[in-house]
């Protein structure tokens, strides 16, 4: 089914069809995968609007892996590898939304608790998804990390 696909999956699908001058055969029409992607492009713009909505009301404009959890999964309790996937999908879904939108990647403004800026590890996937994503990043994954931080804020500022 194509809700089963990735994203990057249904962007190669779209980017076959576009490629090939005549329809090439698959299980899926170009249609589908179209609507699909549209449909997962309006979930996005949900997530982001949720997940800034939270930033903005924050003291410090910083929220918590936990607190996106719980933004999206209220009352449920975190359970460590199967609410940490979860989470890091949607801010993975939210770092496509904002390239693909030319948005600050709000996602930096997600720390662990008691945490003033996301850790190494979580600013290197930012980076690394970022120039994936063909983003200019430069060279430092904390300076990009620290850029989009400020960016968000500026951005928060003139709202």
């Amino acid at each position: 089914m194509l809700q089963d696909l990735t994203i990057e999956q249904l962007y190669r699908f779209d980017a076959n069809c576009r490629r090939a001058r005549i329809g090439f055969r698959s299980k899926y029409s170009h249609n589908d995968v179209l609507l699909e992607l549209r449909q997962r492009h309006s979930a996005f713009s949900e997530m982001y609007e949720e997940v800034l909505h939270e930033i903005r009301s924050a003291p410090d404009h910083l929220i918590t892996y936990l607190d996106v959890w719980n933004l999206f999964h209220p009352g449920r309790p975190w359970v460590w590898r199967k609410s940490n996937k979860a989470v890091k999908q949607i801010l993975d879904d939210i770092i496509r939304y904002c390239v693909l939108n030319s948005l600050p990647i709000i996602t930096a403004r997600v720390v662990c608790r008691n945490q003033l800026r996301p850790g190494d590890k979580a600013a290197e996937n930012i980076y690394l998804r970022c120039q994936q994503l063909h983003v200019p990043v430069g060279s430092s994954a904390n300076l990009f990390v620290a850029q989009q931080m400020s960016d968000t804020l500026s951005m928060l500022a003139k709202q």
